[in-house]
């Protein structure tokens, strides 16, 4: 990914163990981990994140595998429990 879409990205593997991907066209900034696993962070709302997701779905999915999108867990309950942590941790 990080040679596909160098000028989008930052890949530091001393620093930190993920992809930093940062697109133009979302509100979003997705941590991307070797083992199949990213984390959408910067969205402010469950709007945003949805929509952030929505814009660079079709670029990151040319980088997964197809044995990792089945074993993933839908989107919707993924932002349903970060929504729930966030609320609960701002209490």
């Amino acid at each position: 990914m990080y040679d596909a879409l160098g000028s989008d990205c930052a890949w530091q593997p001393n620093m930190f163990p993920g992809l930093v991907f940062r697109a133009d066209n979302s509100t979003v900034v997705l941590l991307c981990f070797n083992s199949g696993k990213i984390l959408i962070t910067v969205g402010k709302l469950e709007h945003d994140i949805f929509m952030g997701w929505k814009n660079v779905w079709p670029t990151v999915a040319k980088f997964i595998s197809e044995k990792q999108v089945i074993k993933s867990i839908d989107l919707a309950s993924q932002v349903r429990l970060l929504t729930e942590a966030l609320v609960d941790s701002s209490k």
